[in-house]
């Protein structure tokens, strides 16, 4: 049977933890981290980690808008649950 290309483009675009952290892990943790833009030049921002399963965790990225972001350029995180975390609200 197949996989259709939908499919295959999501399974690619997969990484797991073990893999992130060894990626992350020659970096000092005061390092900050960047997401690129979108294809109209819109900055990516961290949106929240949730868990969509026993073994698969979701990054949601969201496109960075002026109220979003707090007077110095950051943007807080909070733990919303025990698998969860999200943007502060301004």
């Amino acid at each position: 049977m197949a996989i259709s290309r939908e499919l295959e483009m999501e399974q690619s675009s997969r990484i797991t933890v073990g893999d992130l952290r060894r990626k992350l892990s020659e970096f000092p943790a005061d390092t900050e981290i960047t997401f690129g833009n979108t294809i109209e030049a819109v900055p990516l921002v961290f949106e929240r980690v949730k868990s969509r399963g026993d073994r698969l965790v979701q990054i949601e990225l969201n496109e960075m808008l002026p109220e979003i972001i707090n007077g110095d350029g950051v943007i807080e995180l909070e733990q919303v649950g025990s698998d969860e975390w999200r943007r502060t609200s301004a």
